[in-house]
């Protein structure tokens, strides 16, 4: 198994072994990722409360950011197996599923930051289908569009 911020697994060498040298079509992120998106918020949690002027500011901009958080935390993991996931990424996420000590952890608590800067890209097209989807409007396209 090769590390750099991907997990891919080599069966054998060209050549080695009798083997083909599989790959899987694409490189995959390692997951759960060294830095995943909660820590990523517990540290924006962090930044707002150093950031008051005072202790009394401080605890209302803490609380303030933990509630963004906590929100922004429940629409990545809504948003990861519909809008986030690459074709090739998604045996891997069904494996996450599947496993009973992952499946029980958030997908803000498995994905990293190359998954939130995803969502950040495609944040346009997520606001857009839920608001198709508030208001009884998602046609073929759409749907399909969702399934990417």
């Amino acid at each position: 198994t090769l590390h750099n911020g991907y997990d891919t697994q080599i069966i054998s060498a060209p050549g080695e072994n009798g083997g083909g040298g599989w790959r899987p079509a694409r490189d995959v992120h390692q997951l759960p990722a060294t830095v995943t998106v909660r820590i990523f918020l517990n540290h924006y949690i962090k930044f707002k409360r150093k950031e008051a002027p005072s202790d009394e500011k401080a605890v209302v901009e803490e609380q303030t950011a933990r509630q963004f958080a906590d929100r922004f935390a429940a629409l990545f993991d809504e948003t990861v197996p519909k809008f986030l996931l690459y074709e090739p990424e998604r045996p891997q996420h069904n494996a996450i599923e599947a496993d009973p000590k992952l499946s029980k952890l958030r997908k803000c608590e498995i994905y990293g930051c190359e998954h939130l800067l995803r969502f950040f890209v495609r944040l346009p097209i997520i606001l857009t289908q839920a608001i198709a989807a508030s208001s009884g409007g998602i046609d073929a396209t759409s749907r399909k569009e969702m399934g990417k």
